[in-house]
């Protein structure tokens, strides 16, 4: 019996099934996963944008600060946003319904939000911007963080 060579496609194929191994509904193994879900929700116009925020720099207000940004339809006055794939760490989340598509939140002339807001751990405040340090949440490795989040309007 002589031995025969495997085809130059097979090392291919081996490799991405070790890849497949490592890896479970797209994410990578070890990793966590933050749903965020968004509600009472005023109003069926526009939609609600959630920001994730992997420090305090730029939180709440700075979209461009945010570590990724999810924008989810409104369904039954409530919407869902899902941020995977995520290391371990602190964390805070700001979500904002966007009634006019603008992807910001509104404010008035005195600064303050005229579409519905909240961030993680419910601490919002009528006159100035939640602190980081009230919002933030530990996510540890693999973990499944699940936060209900009030809007304020």
């Amino acid at each position: 019996m002589r031995d025969t060579p495997l085809p130059r496609t097979m090392p291919t194929l081996l490799l991405g099934l070790a890849c497949l191994a490592t890896m479970t509904d797209g994410r990578a193994e070890g990793t966590g996963l933050v749903e965020v879900r968004v509600g009472p929700v005023q109003g069926h116009d526009g939609q609600v944008g959630c920001q994730l925020f992997k420090g305090p720099a730029g939180f709440p207000m700075t979209h461009g600060a945010a570590l990724r940004s999810v924008m989810a339809p409104i369904d039954q006055a409530r919407a869902t946003c899902v941020f995977d794939a995520l290391v371990p760490g602190s964390y805070a989340v700001a979500v904002v319904h966007d009634t006019n598509g603008n992807q910001r939140i509104d404010t008035n002339a005195l600064g303050l939000p005229t579409e519905g807001y909240g961030v993680s751990n419910n601490r919002t405040r009528a006159l100035s911007a939640p602190r980081w340090e009230e919002a933030q949440f530990q996510l540890e490795t693999g973990q499944r963080v699940q936060l209900d989040i009030r809007l304020r309007y």
